[in-house]
């Protein structure tokens, strides 16, 4: 029998990230069919909705056509950004946000062309630094020993 035992202080000291991201989608350009409904996406992500805006990074992933008769999409993707930031998603990610979750609501501001979503996200995560782990204790068939 294995039984482990984490006493760890301020689990609960979250932080809260809120922006908004602008998602360029361009229909013959950034996208690639895979199978019938289901597309691989590589999306331009730009922190702004206007042509001139700077390109900070892209969405990779694939999108799915889940429910034909609603016309509902199931897509799954990765947040890269350029210039050395680290990948971000609501659920887990990397560095200050490996246990973040969170929603994205979106918008569809521009549709010609292409698409232009506008991505509200909410995150909310706890720091890994600010996790203390205080005491370890594991128990193994009946033995005890206690990691401080």
């Amino acid at each position: 029998m294995l039984a482990v035992s984490i006493a760890v202080g301020h689990a609960l000291d979250e932080k809260t990230l809120s922006t908004t991201l602008y998602l360029q989608q361009t229909f013959d350009q950034d996208q690639r069919t895979l199978a019938t409904d289901t597309v691989i996406i590589n999306w331009v992500l730009k922190d702004g909705p206007d042509a001139g805006a700077n390109t900070i990074g892209h969405a990779e992933g694939l999108t799915t056509h889940a429910n034909l008769a609603k016309n509902w999409w199931v897509t799954i993707m990765d947040m890269v950004f350029d210039g050395g930031r680290a990948s971000e998603s609501v659920m887990g990610g990397t560095g200050e946000l490996t246990v973040a979750r969170g929603i994205i609501n979106y918008n569809i501001i521009r549709q010609d062309n292409s698409r232009i979503f506008e991505l509200c996200i909410d995150v909310y995560y706890t720091s890994p630094q600010s996790i203390l782990v205080s005491n370890i204790c594991i128990f193994i068939s009946g033995h005890y020993r206690n990691f401080c």
